[in-house]
C-alpha cells in the first residue's frame, strides 16, 4: 500500500519540478523613436533590453510586423498606430519634465488622438506598461484601453516637474501607467487609444508547459490513493 509518508514525499518533489518548468512570461518593448535609439530595461521587472521602434510618417498610421520579444525572439505579434490626425507626427523633447531615460521618453506622438492596436496575441492575461506625455506639464497622455480587452483608464502626471521621469519614486501612476488588458477565447488583439505616446510594454502573464500540467494531474492522482488508503 502507497503510504502516507511516501506520497507527501514524492507530492513535495513534484511540486517543486513542477516550479521549475513553468513557462516565463514574455514581454515585448515598444518605443516611439528610431531604430536602434534605445536599448536598455524599462519600467517592468523583466531585464531585456531589445525594443521595437517606430519613427513618425507622413501616413495616419505606422506600423511593425513580426516584433521581437525583449530578448530578441520574434513573436509574430503586429502593433499598428492609426491617428486622427493628417499624419503621424512625432515631437522631441530632452529637457522639460525632466525625461528619464532619455532616448526612450524624449520623443512621443502628438496631434489628434491614437488608437494603438497590438494583434496576433495569445488569448490570455497580460500587463501593459504604457506612458506619453508632452512637454508641457499640462499635456497629459489620457490611456483608455478598450472595453474587449477589460475598459481600464488612466491618465499620466499633469502637474510637477518629473512628469517624463519614469525611473522616479513614485512613476507608477504618474510618469507611466500599468493595466491589466485580457484577450479572451477568440479574440487576437489589445487595443487602447491616447493622445500622447512615448512607448509601452507588454507581458504575458507565466503558463504552465505540458509538463508542468501533466505533474498537477499526477497530484491529484497521489492524493486520491491516500485518500483510499
Amino acid at each position: 500500500m502507497f503510504g502516507f509518508r511516501n506520497s507527501f514525499a514524492l507530492l513535495s518533489g513534484i511540486t517543486v519540478l513542477a516550479i521549475a518548468v513553468g513557462a516565463q512570461a514574455a514581454t515585448i518593448n515598444f518605443d516611439i523613436g528610431a531604430a536602434g535609439s534605445y536599448t536598455g530595461t524599462g519600467v517592468s521587472s523583466d531585464t531585456g533590453t531589445k525594443w521595437n521602434e517606430l519613427a513618425g510618417s507622413a501616413s495616419p498610421t505606422i506600423s511593425l510586423s513580426n516584433l521581437v520579444d525583449s530578448q530578441n525572439v520574434a513573436t509574430g505579434v503586429n502593433v499598428s498606430i492609426t491617428t486622427t490626425a493628417a499624419q503621424s507626427y512625432v515631437f522631441s523633447n530632452n529637457s522639460l519634465g525632466s525625461p528619464n531615460p532619455l532616448a526612450l521618453v524624449q520623443e512621443y506622438t502628438f496631434f489628434g488622438t491614437s488608437t494603438v492596436t497590438i494583434s496576433n496575441l495569445t488569448p490570455g492575461s497580460y500587463t501593459l506598461y504604457a506612458w506619453g506625455h508632452g512637454d508641457q506639464a499640462n499635456q497629459a497622455g489620457n490611456f483608455a484601453v478598450a472595453a474587449a480587452n477589460g475598459g481600464e483608464t488612466g491618465s499620466t502626471g499633469s502637474t510637477g516637474t518629473t512628469y517624463r521621469d519614469l525611473l522616479a519614486v513614485g512613476a507608477q501612476g504618474y510618469s507611466y501607467l500599468k493595466f491589466s488588458p485580457i484577450v479572451g477565447v477568440g479574440q487576437s488583439t489589445i487595443v487602447f487609444t491616447t493622445g500622447y505616446l512615448s512607448g509601452f510594454q507588454l507581458e504575458a502573464a507565466a503558463t504552465p508547459e505540458p509538463a508542468s500540467l501533466a505533474i498537477v494531474g499526477l497530484c491529484g492522482v497521489l492524493g486520491l490513493r491516500r485518500k483510499r488508503a
